[in-house]
């Protein structure tokens, strides 16, 4: 059996204050059922009392403006191990003045030496030690103790790397490969900081059971967007390109979701004249967004800053025409005209477009790119992600 040992402070926790995502947790699930040993060290950033009583009052707000993130008002103080979905998970506090700056050296160290006596207490020796969002330091220096192949996966570009870390080359050459969460992540890392080893795209997957077997032809001028009602992801900017696009008001759009940005979103519809075009859903369980995927003939949100957006995969296997950000996360899935398409984010004017051309397609054109969003979609479930991923550690 091959030992993978996962470190990030990006995993979801057992509780109802949870706020992150299940990217990484749905990686060690998968790796679990195929057989591998799995542990998970969940680096939790702690800061000062002020920050933690900011996030208490103020979390939403801050969320709005920095475009999402994990904020807990809950000051982690010691560590917590527990199990998973049957993965084993020890979850440690690391202590970070204010959020976002370099951890100090000192709080590294204990981390690092922490980390190394659970694993040799728990008598598990790993083969790869991968990380997600890390301090790029703490996978070598945890290293020196096991010796084995290393990886971190970005989900974004780190800020002020090259002014944090002035040995920053040598750092990122020391590890065996260095993933991205899309090809966008990918190429602009490495125009903009440096080459990497034996880098790759390290891909989410979807639960199988969201893939239906062939996509179908919907009701014409049907959408969704599917999302946190926040600045970032341009929540706004579809309304704008529906008005645009629809004069007549022939449509119906879905706002499936909920954040700051609703009140703004009531107010635009009002101003528009569009209060029988426009419903908001509000925040539903996972599972429960298929009837609205079913019903809708298009998908869409042009987010910026989305490292990869497990929706648009969900609404593809769906079949719906999916609408994403070019230069973002789907880059390289989608294929414009194909499989979906593609519009700059929060570019009302281009995106008027393109649902202007969706709604000028045949059944025949429209069921062709559903059913090849659907094919797409059936290829990246989480058991094929996972496997993928897993190869790409210890081969």
């Amino acid at each position: 059996m091959r030992n993978i040992l996962l470190i990030t402070p990006l995993y979801p926790i057992p509780s109802p204050d949870n706020n992150a995502t299940d990217v990484c947790h749905s990686f060690a699930k998968e790796w679990v059922r195929s057989g591998y040993g799995v542990r998970v060290i969940h680096l939790q950033p702690v800061h000062c009392i002020a920050w933690h009583l900011i996030i208490r009052f103020f979390g939403k707000r801050i969320a709005n403006i920095v475009g999402g993130g994990n904020f807990y008002a809950k000051k982690l103080r010691e560590t917590e191990h527990y199990n998973m979905d049957g993965v084993d998970i020890h979850r440690i506090p690391v202590y970070n003045f204010l959020p976002h700056g370099r951890f100090p050296a000192r709080s590294v160290r204990r981390f690092v030496d922490q980390t190394i006596r659970i694993m040799d207490e728990d008598g598990f020796r790993p083969d790869v030690i991968t990380g997600h969002m890390m301090p790029m330091e703490i996978i070598p220096m945890i290293n020196k103790h096991y010796q084995v192949r290393t990886c971190n996966v970005e989900h974004g570009i780190p800020k002020k790397i090259k002014q944090r870390y002035p040995d920053y080359r040598e750092i990122l050459s020391s590890y065996t490969m260095y993933g991205f969460r899309s090809e966008a992540i990918m190429r602009n890392f490495q125009n903009e900081i440096c080459d990497v080893p034996n880098p790759f795209v390290c891909y989410s997957g979807i639960p199988a059971n969201f893939v239906r077997d062939e996509g179908s032809v919907r009701k014409q001028n049907s959408f969704i967007y599917v999302g946190d009602l926040i600045e970032r992801k341009n929540p706004g900017s579809v309304l704008t390109a529906m008005h645009k696009a629809f004069p007549d008001k022939d449509f119906s759009l879905s706002y499936v979701g909920n954040g700051p940005e609703l009140e703004k979103l009531q107010n635009m519809v009002s101003i528009y004249g569009l209060e029988k075009c426009v419903q908001f859903v509000g925040r539903i369980a996972r599972q429960d967004i298929i009837r609205y995927y079913d019903k809708s003939l298009c998908m869409i949100m042009i987010s910026r800053g989305e490292a990869f957006g497990l929706v648009y995969l969900e609404a593809m296997a769906r079949g719906c025409i999916t609408v994403a950000s070019k230069g973002e996360g789907m880059d390289g899935i989608i294929e414009n005209g194909s499989n979906g398409y593609l519009c700059k984010a929060g570019d009302s004017d281009k995106l008027a477009s393109i649902l202007k051309n969706i709604s000028t397609l045949s059944d025949e054109e429209r069921k062709r790119i559903s059913d090849n969003a659907v094919r797409t979609a059936a290829s990246m479930t989480d058991a094929e992600v996972a496997q993928k991923y897993a190869v790409q550690l210890l081969v």
